[in-house]
């Protein structure tokens, strides 16, 4: 927390003290900006970092110092032009800062989960049955038809079709539609519900530095992509969800039968 404070006072001594009030003023503006800017940069890191290879960090630092330079010479060869492109930064920021947010904590929550898991994570789990509370709520609106939970298992959700990104919530599998899953959470105070349609659709286990994640995707060709995060110390529990869909997916889909009588009347 150096750099915003740093920042402050930086701006009080350039601009001087012309009145208590403006430097007030002036203190908190240029704290708050580089209050942003080093949250940004924090998140940007935290979400390099769980990466094992090099790369991505070398070019995040080479592409920070390319922008800090860039930056100078802006400022000093035409000011105004800095001031829009930092204005437009900060409206950017400000528009991707709860997207920022959820990564940070996903991110923060993995890191412990990691940390913290048992040793062995080849021990036998069985999949949960029970939603919990908060979410009980959100699949009650989903779920009209009364169906049977066959288990409900905590996630978080990754790149999925109509799914906003990093939301703690949970995948449900019913005993009714084994062809399809529900993922539900809250974003905002409000209920998100999404049902998948499995037909067509592979499932696979895929292991990470910090993650396992089970992804849904197209068998054939092009289609809609699902991935839902979970942390590391879940291994055997997403071994198992891809056991069951694959199991769900091996057998026929329920389908109403309705048989006609087509005899004629006796004559």
């Amino acid at each position: 927390m150096i750099r915003p404070i740093g920042g402050a006072l930086l701006a009080i001594q350039v601009l001087g003290h012309p009145s208590p009030a403006y430097t007030v003023i002036v203190a908190l503006l240029a704290g708050g900006t580089s209050l942003v800017a080093h949250t940004a940069k924090a998140a940007t890191r935290l979400a390099t970092n769980s990466s094992p290879e090099p790369f991505s960090n070398i070019g995040l630092s080479l592409g920070e110092d390319a922008a800090v330079l860039g930056g100078l010479a802006l400022v000093h060869f035409n000011p105004i032009l800095a001031l829009v492109i930092f204005l437009i930064c900060i409206g950017a920021f400000v528009y991707f800062a709860p997207r920022i947010w959820r990564g940070m904590k996903v991110k923060i929550w993995l890191a412990w989960r990691k940390l913290n898991g048992p040793a062995d994570r080849d021990l036998p789990v069985k999949l949960p049955v029970t939603l919990p509370a908060r979410l009980e709520p959100v699949f009650g609106k989903e779920n009209v038809l009364g169906e049977t939970i066959a288990w409900a298992v905590p996630c978080v959700s990754g790149r999925a079709r109509r799914i906003p990104a990093n939301l703690f919530g949970a995948l449900v599998a019913t005993n009714e539609e084994p062809h399809r899953l529900i993922f539900v959470a809250r974003k905002g105070g409000r209920a998100v519900a999404r049902a998948i349609d499995l037909e067509g659709l592979s499932v696979t286990r895929e292991p990470k530095f910090l993650a396992e994640n089970l992804v849904i995707f197209p068998e054939v060709g092009k289609g809609p992509r699902y991935l839902f995060v979970f942390a590391r110390p879940d291994a055997a529990l997403v071994e198992q969800i891809v056991q069951d869909l694959n199991r769900r997916l091996s057998e026929p889909a329920l389908q109403e039968h309705v048989t006609v009588d087509s005899a004629g009347p006796v004559g």
